[in-house]
């Protein structure tokens, strides 16, 4: 999210690359350790309603740029989420069992797509990990948590069985 230019949006095709990372200490960016960092996002229509206003307020080919149109120092991005979680404290939103992070937010984003039908192979790719372990470990935890097994084997054995 920190290195992301104009360049990486496409508006018309509601797609989103990722294909870099901010190196804090020299301001610049660089590709992502693996191949599985670069991935291409689909855009809902409010993210891309989002985009257009933030194009309409910063010029700068750097989507979350400072007021000089360059990266963010890692305070300015740490201040930023802090003010966030502030908003969101005062909406009294309601976070999980666990504090409030940016991985608070992926996992939840991991979740919905789920919740989506998106396969494990997609969100695999879309979470940028390497296998499917931690897709299984929330895909599996939500499965456990709908499956409702006592009420499939409840209505298996409703079934008139005759033994001759």
């Amino acid at each position: 999210m920190y290195a992301l230019t104009r360049s990486d949006v496409d508006l018309k095709k509601k797609e989103l690359t990722i294909n870099k990372t901010l190196i804090f200490s020299k301001d610049e960016s660089a590709l992502p350790k693996t191949d599985a960092g670069i991935r291409t996002l689909l855009l809902t229509d409010s993210v891309v309603k989002a985009i257009k206003e933030l194009y309409a307020v910063n010029s700068s080919m750097i989507l979350f740029c400072d007021e000089n149109g360059m990266y963010k120092t890692r305070s300015a991005y740490y201040w930023m989420w802090n003010q966030a979680k502030k908003i969101i404290g005062k909406q009294k939103l309601k976070e999980a069992q666990s504090p409030l992070t940016q991985y608070t937010f992926r996992h939840n984003f991991c979740t919905e797509l789920y919740y989506a039908g998106v396969s494990m192979k997609e969100a695999q790719r879309l979470m940028e990990h390497s296998d499917y372990s931690m897709i299984m470990k929330v895909y599996s935890h939500l499965d456990a948590s709908k499956e409702n097994t006592r009420e499939k084997l409840q209505k298996l054995s409703n079934f008139d069985c005759h033994f001759d």
